[in-house]
């Protein structure tokens, strides 16, 4: 009997061990997940400060040296403005105020000139012959088509003297006695590989000058596959991104930038976004590589359903679109499109407002697929969906109903109004070609008479208004009479 107490006894205590064993199974797992979760946040905030604070840094040496820059040139401007009869090739005074520049950015940049017919001068000029010609050059030209005065950051090129990469800043100054076309500095790439080197203190990690057009001017380490071309990203408030690399030897990038003041420039640092992440790995590894790895199967087997359910929502997003947009102009459907001009209507009907209805249809549309194909007539009506979607509130309603048939539903939108508004698309498509075709487009509207007048029925009177308006001589608007 006691034996039996003691067995039951016995048995009670494993199975609550066991549970106990379960519950404190799941409690250091959870502990683990949450400790490892933030874990990682913590490495990875860090290491976007760290990357932030580098970015900074590159900021304020590149806003040093290229603000110089901006001031020197401005400088020389006002000189040759007060000094128009000497020219600063050889002028003395001009020469000695270019050495304080050159000893003040330690010899890292340096000034030249450039005459109007291209010619490329040193300074101090030692003969009136340039030393190359730089007429094509983009510094130059962007000077002379430029209707303002202002720093242009040029692509980077390779000195036709020096045969060095460099960064040319120019700023086209007024007319002199050398007749300059413009001063420019250049910052040689070996001379900004020295100021950033010691900030690289990964393998992975890179330095560089981003115009805002997204233009890469300079790089560290240096890339053929990037300089000179452009990258992209998304500016945002946050200052960073992280972007998907395609170029050969790159990965996947984090990225951070930084916009230079009253300058047209980003800096710009940028590092693996597998190193950052791989950077925790380690050390969470070291703390606790049985939780990481039951963690690790977690986050795969979760990472994967957040994908499955991201690719359904997707595949629900797209066949919303396509049940209700068309697909070549992304106007409404026809389908969607009297679908809500049927809601609307029931609003306008509790209402009281008015709407205007308006068919419009383009010109001998079928004279452009004859003539020059499909593609052509299908560009055509994107581009005229366009001009129709930029010409209608967000109120109003507009949608592909046929072929090259449009049609919009004015919202609260007097017969008057809705003519003026139709007016201004009809003479916007003016604008719309193709090889010899021009656009096109007749439209007719009608005022919807209120409860009494169904949808079909005002649809019939913006037609027959669209009927008149073929007949008439087409490219015209015609409403309906009341």
């Amino acid at each position: 009997m006691a034996r039996g107490k003691t067995r039951k006894k016995y048995s009670a205590l494993v199975r609550s061990n066991m549970v106990i064993a379960f519950l404190g199974a799941l409690l250091i797992l959870a502990f683990s997940a949450v400790y490892l979760v933030s874990d990682y946040q913590r490495n990875l905030f860090a290491e976007q400060e760290r990357l932030r604070a580098l970015t900074s840094t590159v900021a304020s040496r590149t806003q040093s040296i290229i603000g110089t820059v901006s001031v020197t040139l401005k400088m020389l401007d006002e000189w040759c403005a007060r000094n128009p009869a000497r020219d600063p090739r050889f002028d003395p005074e001009f020469n000695a105020l270019i050495d304080v520049f050159r000893a003040q950015v330690k010899r890292k940049v340096d000034i030249k000139m450039v005459r109007n017919d291209g010619g490329i001068f040193f300074f101090p000029a030692k003969d009136v012959k340039p030393l190359a010609d730089s007429s094509d050059r983009e510094y130059v030209v962007a000077a002379k088509e430029s209707p303002v005065r202002e720093l242009y950051f040029s692509a980077p090129i390779v000195g036709r003297v020096t045969h060095k990469r460099q960064i040319p800043i120019s700023y086209r100054v007024r007319p002199n006695a050398a007749n300059a076309l413009l001063f420019y500095a250049t910052i040689n790439f070996e001379d900004l590989d020295g100021e950033f080197a010691d900030l690289l203190d990964f393998p992975e990690c890179s330095i560089g000058i981003v115009r805002k057009d997204h233009t890469v001017l300079y790089r560290l380490p240096y890339s053929e596959h990037l300089v000179g071309k452009k990258i992209s990203f998304t500016a945002s408030p946050k200052a960073y991104d992280i972007i998907d690399v395609h170029n050969p030897g790159l990965t996947r990038r984090a990225i951070f930038y930084q916009e230079l003041d009253g300058l047209p420039l980003y800096a710009m640092v940028a590092d693996s976004y597998s190193r950052m992440r791989r950077a925790w790995l380690k050390t969470a590894a070291l703390k606790s590589l049985f939780a990481i790895a039951i963690l690790a199967g977690f986050l795969l087997l979760n990472a994967r359903l957040i994908r499955l359910l991201a690719r359904n929502d997707e595949m629900q997003r797209k066949l919303e679109i396509a049940a209700r947009f068309d697909s070549l102009t992304g106007l409404k459907n026809r389908y969607y499109f009297f679908e809500r001009i049927s809601e609307e209507m029931e609003r306008a009907k509790r209402l009281k407002n008015p709407v205007t209805l308006a068919i419009a249809d383009i010109d001998h549309f079928k004279a452009v697929n004859d003539e020059y194909g499909h593609p052509a007539g299908d560009q055509a009506l994107k581009e005229i969906a366009a001009i129709i979607d930029a010409n209608v509130r967000a109120a109003d309603i507009a949608g592909r109903i046929g072929g090259e048939e449009f049609a919009i539903l004015f919202t609260d939108t007097s017969l008057a109004v809705a003519a003026e508004a139709a007016e201004r698309i009809r003479e916007a498509t003016q604008g719309v070609s193709v090889e010899n075709w021009k656009a096109g487009i007749s439209v007719g509207l009608a005022q919807w008479r209120g409860e009494g007048e169904s949808i079909n029925g005002l649809l019939k009177r913006a037609d027959d208004a669209l009927y008149v308006a073929k007949n008439a001589g087409r490219n015209r608007v015609i409403a309906a009479e009341d």
